[in-house]
């Protein structure tokens, strides 16, 4: 329920109405300022309670209601630029204040008051929240174990609650909340394989809460709001938090550029592993075919150093290799003579190009759909190179 924010309803006591009941409202609203009127429900059967106290506090002022014969109320008045609070205390009902925001400016009615309609429903203290179960699972079928923790939401007004809907006030949007509800106790229970309850008397009947799912393996998941005593037994579908997009946070090119086995290492910001759409082995041959390097004939001789030819489906015979552990992918060369089909050792390999397109990674805690390529991570890069030996200008 909205808090008070907007003012400036201005209503005079017809002399009619000031005859029909017992209290001297000529002599109540004498004292410029604003004033409330109206009546306190039960918030089970809607019915006017007609025994209670009812207080404003502002500042270093108390004001104490005055409540005729049927339970209608009259409170005022309240000064302009002051947060006040309305409390009520009935016999065998919760606790009730409601604290709201300051009117801005003077009271404009006849002889500077004003005067508004204002209804608040209370519970009673011994409606009881029953058992509630929740079946909570994901939206790609995964059912978290963890802990749940149910706290009052924000500033709704759960106080304009009854067993047979919500009730708005007889004036739109003037019904107090409850601020005593929203401010009881937090709950933690354990979510077992999807599954948790609260036992009866758990929740504070009739006020909504916000439910958070946490301390999951895979990621955290968004909360879900349930008012206690309304809210039935139910599968609850819970779309997880915004996780962070698999990224590269780290190049090793940008540390060292000059390699004899042309060491290259990405680190990404989560653990990373191979997409399994594709096999392990396919991924290596693929990735030592598209291994290549540029190496001048610096002594021209005549003589270059070139990679073998040869394509064997289970060996990497080019000797380009690559490894992921943990959050990093590392590509290397193995350099030995049985990687050329011609050798120079007198020529330097100037550079090593490894072809990258052959790569889809997937976070180790993640799902399939949070798989990417690496040319993607890359910004649409399919090869990475690297300086490996120095070179005679």
């Amino acid at each position: 329920m909205m808090k008070l924010r907007t003012y400036g309803l201005a209503a005079v006591l017809a002399a009619s109405a000031l005859s029909a009941c017992s209290l001297d409202r000529t002599v109540a609203v004498s004292e410029a300022g604003y004033y409330f009127q109206g009546y306190i429900y039960d918030g089970v059967t809607n019915e006017r309670i007609d025994d209670y106290a009812m207080t404003v506090e502002y500042f270093n002022t108390e004001v104490d209601a005055t409540v005729d014969d049927d339970g209608r109320f009259l409170i005022g008045p309240i000064e302009p630029f002051q947060d006040y609070t309305v409390t009520v205390d009935a016999d065998g009902y919760r606790e009730f204040f409601a604290s709201e925001s300051f009117f801005v400016g003077e009271a404009r009615g006849r002889n500077a008051t004003q005067t508004q309609v204002f209804e608040a429903f209370l519970f009673p203290d011994d409606l009881v929240s029953p058992e509630l179960t929740f079946d909570l699972s994901t939206p790609d079928g995964e059912r978290p174990s963890g802990t749940i923790r149910v706290t009052p939401a924000g500033d709704v007004g759960t106080s304009a609650i009854a067993l047979d809907g919500t009730i708005s006030g007889s004036v739109t949007g003037q019904v107090w909340a409850n601020d005593a509800d929203r401010k009881t106790r937090t709950v933690t229970a354990s979510v077992d394989d999807g599954a948790v309850t609260f036992e009866e008397g758990d929740l504070v009947y009739g006020v909504t809460y916000t439910a958070t799912v946490f301390d999951t393996e895979g990621g955290q998941f968004q909360a879900f709001d349930f008012t206690a005593g309304f809210t039935d037994n139910q599968n609850v579908t819970l779309a997880r938090l915004a996780e962070q997009d698999l990224m590269i946070v780290a190049n090793s090119l940008t540390l060292d550029n000059l390699d004899d086995n042309a060491t290259i290492t990405l680190t990404f910001n989560r653990n990373i592993e191979l997409s399994e759409r594709f096999t392990e082995g396919s991924v290596e041959e693929a990735f030592d075919d598209g291994f290549s390097i540029a190496s001048p004939d610096a002594d021209g001789d005549g003589d270059v150093n070139a990679l073998t030819t040869d394509d064997e489906d289970d060996a990497q015979e080019r000797g380009a290799r690559f490894d992921i552990e943990g959050n990093q992918l590392t590509l290397r060369w193995q350099r030995n003579g049985s990687n050329f089909e011609t050798d120079d050792d007198d020529d330097p390999i100037a550079s090593a190009t490894y072809s990258i397109t052959m790569f889809t990674l997937v976070p180790s805690d993640g799902r399939s759909e949070q798989e990417r390529s690496l040319s993607e991570l890359l910004e649409g890069a399919t090869t990475l190179s690297i300086f490996v030996d120095p070179v005679d200008l």
